[in-house]
């Protein structure tokens, strides 16, 4: 199996969990493949794409993607020994590759599907139009909001001409004909070894700190909190690619939002044990990791009520939802939940205590087994 994963930053998030959690499984169970990656690589064993320019604005992100299509289409032709081509994410800088690839070498073409950004709050957009309405909604500009959506309708289109999908959420998986629903996983080992400090902060978030995550619309909400709770403390740890501390001093936040950077995941875990909830006002998500981190570390969770997220997690009594993009409705929420009583880590925790990712990576490679069977 030849996998194409391409990530634009070094940050590490679900996607990037996911890629290591069934990568490591595969690898244990003796499964043999090859891996084509940026340099520096979230695996070791893979073949490093050296693709020079950092992913620091869209644009940048941008170009460097496309070197990352030329070079990996490049190197993966020369690895002949291969039944199938996988690309470890879905857009257009992965799934070209893969099916160009695919293509050439005469076998099967898969795509693990987590999310694009199609979410407009409770339903899914995948009409050119809408998705670029979406994108400018987000805050990006004209330019780069049309060649985003061009990329994600392409990358729509090549996935749905594949002979079999892994989708991780539930509403893309309706989009694809081909596909075959799976899920995601948590290190709770891992969680388990982090112990928290009391309470130390009201809430916090973790998550690349960019408009899609809903990050403004987080420090608005904190804002009105902090007029209600003065001493409210929100804690905020990833990749920034804001200037989030900026946009703190604008919200007049320095003493009520503290930001922690990018830490070990071990460290992470500390910091959401020590937090009363977990906060996220993102509108791009698939699966929702993260979320399922926070209940593992038994702290309970408010996020908006994207399509996605509520169909993941309806069930769960310790994820409480808010109305997409209603800033005074998260408000509400939140202190809601902040000001009741604690609930048993235990209790929360039990919901994701059957997320492993040993049974993910096992789903994933009888999908995989069956398109190669049929290719």
């Amino acid at each position: 199996m030849l996998i194409i994963f391409y990530h634009p930053t070094l940050g590490f998030g679900g996607t990037e969990r996911r890629f290591v959690g069934i990568a490591r499984e595969w690898e244990r169970k003796g499964v043999k493949f090859h891996v084509l990656e940026p340099k520096p690589g979230l695996y070791p064993h893979s073949y490093h794409v050296p693709v020079p320019i950092r992913a620091t604005s869209p644009s940048a992100s941008m170009v460097r993607g496309m070197l990352f299509t030329t070079i990996s289409t490049i190197m993966g032709l020369r690895i002949l020994n291969c039944n199938l081509v996988l690309a470890c994410n879905n857009d257009i800088f992965n799934v070209l590759p893969a099916l160009i690839i695919s293509r050439l070498m005469r076998k099967p073409c898969a795509i693990i599907i987590h999310h694009y950004d199609i979410i407009d709050g409770e339903k899914l957009v995948i009409d050119l139009l809408g998705i670029y309405r979406l994108a400018r909604k987000t805050g990006y500009g004209p330019f780069y909001s049309s060649l985003k959506a061009l990329a994600i309708k392409v990358a729509i289109i090549i996935a749905k001409s594949c002979k079999v999908n892994i989708c991780v959420s539930k509403a893309f998986s309706r989009i694809f004909p081909n596909s075959q629903l799976s899920s995601n996983a948590v290190e709770l080992g891992e969680i388990d070894s982090a112990s928290g400090r009391g309470k130390e902060y009201d809430a916090c978030f973790v998550g690349r700190l960019d408009p899609r995550k809903g990050v403004k619309d987080l420090l608005s909400s904190w804002r009105m909190i902090v007029d209600r709770m003065p001493k409210a403390k929100l804690a905020l740890v990833g990749e920034d690619s804001l200037g989030v501390m900026e946009l703190v001093r604008s919200y007049g936040l320095d003493g009520n939002v503290i930001y922690l950077g990018t830490l070990s995941d071990k460290k992470m875990y500390e910091v959401i044990k020590s937090s009363r909830v977990f906060v996220t006002l993102s509108t791009s998500e698939g699966w929702g990791i993260v979320i399922a981190e926070a209940l593992a570390c038994g702290v309970p969770v408010v996020c908006y009520s994207i399509v996605t997220l509520y169909e993941n997690w309806e069930e769960c009594p310790y994820v409480t939802f808010a109305r997409p993009y209603d800033i005074k409705d998260a408000v509400e929420k939140l202190l809601k939940v902040m000001n009741e009583p604690t609930p048993d880590p235990n209790k929360i925790r039990s919901y994701v205590d059957n997320l492993d990712w040993e049974g993910v990576a096992a789903r994933d490679l009888e999908i995989l087994r069956r398109a190669t069977n049929k290719g």
